[in-house]
């Protein structure tokens, strides 16, 4: 499989996740949850970076089952938002995930990506070097993507 084999396979993989994600939403019973808003302080954005920064590290240190944990992740993700969208509608929903989520959602599919790319490289080309190589000559793209992820915590927890 060429870069670009591996492209489809995971742009089909994130939308068959986050699909499923959504239909097993409709299957729950949107009663069972409820939503209590966050409080916007410093507390929880240092939480939200918590998290998020917990997430990226195991992407990038256990990318061995990095298609396992994307699926739970992306499963999670549709289930959520469509959960939300069911009990405060699809606008309040958006308005709930404006404007973080618009740095958040593609840098963690972004950053996922590269974890599926080092199992696949691992794979096949089956040696610790080149994904030792990959990783030095992507470390700008992570640096950068850990930034984005920082940046979404803060605009989460404030709100901007």
């Amino acid at each position: 499989m060429r870069k670009s084999g591996f492209l489809i396979y995971y742009v089909l993989f994130c939308i068959v996740c986050f699909s499923l994600g959504l239909l097993l939403s409709f299957i729950l019973k949107s009663e069972t949850f409820a939503t209590i808003p966050p409080k916007l302080e410093l507390q929880f954005t240092l939480t939200v970076l918590q998290a998020n920064s917990t997430n990226f590290l195991l992407y990038l240190f256990c990318f061995l089952i990095s298609p396992l944990l994307q699926l739970f992740d992306l499963l999670s993700l549709g289930i959520q938002l469509g959960i939300s969208g069911q009990m405060i509608g699809i606008v309040a929903t958006i308005k709930g995930i404006l404007p973080h989520g618009l740095i958040e959602i593609p840098n963690f599919i972004w950053y996922q990506g590269m974890s599926q790319y080092l199992l696949y490289r691992l794979l096949k080309d089956r040696g610790i070097k080149n994904i030792l190589i990959y990783i030095k000559s992507n470390l700008k793209w992570y640096m950068i993507s850990y930034l984005l992820l920082t940046l979404a915590a803060l605009i989460e927890g404030i709100k901007l």
